[in-house]
C-alpha cells in the first residue's frame, strides 16, 4: 500500500466520522434554537448532507431570533 493510498484511506475514515459527529451534535443543538417546523427542516438537511447543513445552520442562527 502506497503513501497516497494510506492518506486517502485515513481521510475517508476521518470524513465519515466527522459526518456522524456533526449529526449527533446538531441533533441536540438545532431543536432548541428554532421553531419545531424549522428544526425538522434543518435536521433533515443535516442528516442527508451534514457538512452543508452544519455550515448553513451556523450562518442562519446569527440573524434568527431564539424560539421560546
Amino acid at each position: 500500500m502506497g503513501f497516497l493510498q494510506i492518506v486517502l484511506h485515513w481521510f475517508g475514515w476521518v470524513f465519515l466520522l466527522s459526518e456522524w459527529v456533526i449529526r449527533l451534535v446538531m441533533l441536540a443543538v438545532v431543536p432548541f434554537r428554532r421553531t419545531p417546523a424549522a428544526a425538522k427542516g434543518w435536521l433533515l438537511l443535516i442528516f442527508f448532507e451534514p457538512w452543508i447543513g452544519h455550515l448553513c445552520s451556523d450562518r442562519a442562527t446569527e440573524d434568527a431570533p431564539v424560539a421560546r
